[in-house]
């Protein structure tokens, strides 16, 4: 993904089948010069989306609005593409305690991945 000096980068944790057949798992995510860990997940049973610490043990919850935390982390890569500001954050939750979901659950457009293994080569 390159769009506004954003790229998507290799995938923080392990990826994990959901129950509704989706992958779950954290995207490191570039913008300009920072590099920042989002997850989308569901926390008692809500959907969110939030920065995942670099130990990996905790994620804060950005602020948004429902019908934005169901569209994954696809609302804050519109928001950085266009240069905003990330929105505020709540407290910080254990990343034990949650359910990871698919960054992206509704892609405005079919996501093809290819991997290459270097001892094709």
């Amino acid at each position: 993904m390159s769009q506004g000096g954003m790229r998507a980068s290799e995938q923080v944790s392990p990826p994990e089948m959901t129950d509704d057949g989706t992958i779950a798992a954290v995207l490191n995510f570039t913008f300009q010069t920072n590099t920042m860990r989002i997850a989308a997940f569901f926390y008692k049973d809500q959907p969110h989306v939030g920065l995942v610490s670099q130990d990996l043990n905790s994620v804060t919850p950005f602020d948004l609005p429902l019908a934005d935390r169901e569209l994954g982390a696809l609302t804050l890569v519109d928001a950085l593409s266009r240069g905003e500001a990330l929105p505020p954050q709540g407290a910080a939750i254990a990343l034990k305690d949650v359910q990871l979901r698919a960054p992206l659950p509704h892609p405005r457009r079919n996501i093809f991945c290819v991997g290459i293994c270097p001892q094709w080569f």
